[in-house]
C-alpha cells in the first residue's frame, strides 16, 4: 500500500471502505478496501481518519486553503497530502465507483440477495412487482460488480436458492385460517 486518500460507507453492505493506492500501481487502479482487509496497516488509517476529521473542520469553521493549513499542522504525517480539493476528492472517488459495471448473471457469480422493493414493470402499465437487489462475489483482482435490482422471475431462473433463502429470512407467511 503506497496511501489512502477515500473514505466511504458501501451501500451494499454498510461497510465502511478506504481508497487505497498501491505502490508500483497507477492511481486508476486504485480499489476500495474494507477497514478489517487492513489490518497490517491500522496507524496509516487512524491518520487518514485524524487528517480527514480535521480537514473537515477546517472546511467547514475557517474556510481557508485546507491543504496549507494542514501542511502547517501536520508536518509529520507519514500520508502525502492530496493536492485535490474535498470536492475533488469526492467527484474522483465518485467517478471511480460509477466506472465499476453492475453484475450480471452470465458474467458473475450471486453472493447473496441484500433487500428487496414494489416496482412497476414497466412505466405505461401499472402492473407492480417486487425486485431484488443481488450483490456480486468478489472477481479475481478484488472487483466486485455493482449489484442491481432484477424480477422474482430472474431469481428463479439463475438463483432459486438464494432466491428461497431470502425468503426464509425476510417473509413472513400467514397462513389463511389466521386472517380471520
Amino acid at each position: 500500500m503506497e496511501y489512502v486518500y477515500g473514505k466511504k460507507i458501501d451501500s451494499r453492505d454498510e461497510e465502511i471502505k478506504y481508497l487505497v493506492k498501491w505502490a508500483g500501481f497507477k492511481k486508476s487502479d486504485s480499489t476500495w478496501e474494507p477497514y478489517d482487509h487492513l489490518a497490517a496497516v491500522q496507524s496509516t488509517i487512524k491518520e487518514y481518519d485524524l487528517i480527514q476529521s480535521r480537514q473537515l473542520f477546517l472546511e467547514k469553521y475557517l474556510n481557508k486553503p485546507i491543504e496549507k493549513l494542514i501542511k502547517q499542522a501536520l508536518p509529520q504525517t507519514k500520508l502525502p497530502i492530496n493536492e485535490l480539493t474535498f470536492e475533488e476528492r469526492i467527484k474522483e472517488n465518485k467517478e471511480i465507483e460509477e466506472k465499476a459495471e453492475f453484475g450480471d448473471f452470465q458474467k458473475n457469480a450471486p453472493k447473496n440477495i441484500i433487500k428487496h422493493r414494489e416496482g412497476k414493470l414497466e412505466k405505461k402499465t401499472n402492473i407492480s412487482s417486487v425486485f431484488y437487489k443481488v450483490e456480486w462475489e468478489e472477481e479475481e483482482g478484488g472487483f466486485i460488480p455493482r449489484s442491481r435490482y432484477f424480477s422474482i422471475e430472474d431469481l428463479k431462473l439463475y438463483c432459486p436458492l438464494l432466491l428461497i433463502q431470502y425468503l426464509e429470512k425476510n417473509v413472513v407467511f400467514i397462513e389463511k385460517n389466521h386472517m380471520k
